[in-house]
């Protein structure tokens, strides 16, 4: 399997799993300042509540952006791999073309987008809430 696939694969896992750790400590943490904020919380408390809500819709547009991009580059490369078939007979890059091998570039094709297309949608998410277990204090490498 060419290198750039495993590496979507990869990619998407290593998202995940921070995300896993990372969204966690990020609740914890807020959901006890808010706790210990009582009735009338200090203006900076003010300030990141309203920044929690804030930064959760801009990280869910730019995750929006970043899968239509990533979606729109898969279809121009499919389209462009239907054309080259069209003139050849053949393209190693079309999942549903004839000829030998098909399949197994079928299942590659398609699970190497995927991989791809979840990994832009998820990177601004995973940004968002890494960093924000960092600042406030949560344990990250």
């Amino acid at each position: 399997m060419p290198r750039s696939r495993r590496h979507a694969g990869a990619r998407l896992g290593r998202q995940a799993r921070e995300l896993s750790l990372a969204v966690p400590q990020v609740i914890a943490h807020r959901l006890n300042r808010m706790a210990a904020s009582g009735p009338l919380p200090s203006r900076q408390d003010q300030r990141e509540f309203t920044r929690m809500g804030t930064e959760k819709v801009e990280a869910f547009q730019q995750s929006w952006v970043a899968m239509t991009s990533q979606a729109w580059r898969m279809q121009q490369e499919a389209t462009a791999a239907l054309w080259q078939a069209s003139w050849t007979g053949w393209s190693p890059w079309v999942p549903w073309s004839v000829g030998t091998g098909a399949a197994a570039v079928d299942g590659a094709w398609l699970s190497h987008h995927w991989m791809t297309l979840l990994s832009a949608g998820l990177e601004p998410l995973h940004a968002r809430a890494v960093a924000n277990a960092r600042r406030l204090g949560g344990r990250r490498r």
